[in-house]
């Protein structure tokens, strides 16, 4: 029998690696988009953008998976994840532009 709980919490440690690249995919699309008015313009805004995506992603990953409680670690787990996936999601979107190095 296939224990999912066992594979979550072995999977819990590549999820900023995942999150990240998909932060990065969502944060150049809604550049594109005409109903987003984001521009990534400068740095920061790239950096905050990629930040927000990323801790909307981890946010939603840890309440469907059962990680997202009441207490304090928890939530300082959430944040880590996405200062960790956006490290990573700044890194892919840097992959991506060839006019500007982010990391």
């Amino acid at each position: 029998m296939v224990d999912l709980a066992a594979i979550a919490a072995a999977a819990s440690g590549l999820l900023p690696a995942v999150i990240g690249p998909v932060a990065s995919v969502i944060t150049k699309q809604a550049e594109k988009a005409p109903v987003i008015p984001y521009e990534g313009k400068s740095i920061g805004t790239i950096v905050l953008a990629v930040f927000l995506t990323a801790l909307t992603l981890a946010i939603v990953v840890a309440a469907a998976t059962g990680r997202l409680a009441g207490d304090y670690q928890s939530i300082i787990r959430v944040l880590i994840d996405a200062i960790v996936a956006t490290l990573a999601g700044c890194g892919a979107y840097s992959l991506t532009q060839s006019r500007k190095p982010i990391v």
